[in-house]
């Protein structure tokens, strides 16, 4: 199975992978299998905090990605400027 990559910033917006994270992990229909692995990785591997409060642990960093790494995800928020 293949991994996605979600990149974390400090002040992310959490909404942003609210629908597309389970959709990857559990499939799109129900009973139907889900096709990738999911993990959050922010620079350095700190914990961050969202827009809406919610700090986060992060899975790795993101100087080395996954052997199996399909794609990145770069979440919105404050601080991509």
């Amino acid at each position: 199975m293949k991994t996605v990559l979600f990149v974390l910033l400090d002040q992310f917006a959490d909404w942003e992978s609210a629908f597309l994270a389970p959709a990857l992990r559990g499939g799109i229909m129900p009973g139907r299998p889900g096709s990738h692995a999911v993990r959050y990785a922010t620079p350095g591997g700190v914990p961050v905090r969202s827009i809406g409060g919610m700090t986060l642990t992060p899975d790795c960093d993101t100087e080395t990605l996954p052997d199996d790494c399909a794609g990145l995800i770069l979440v919105g928020g404050m601080s991509w400027a």
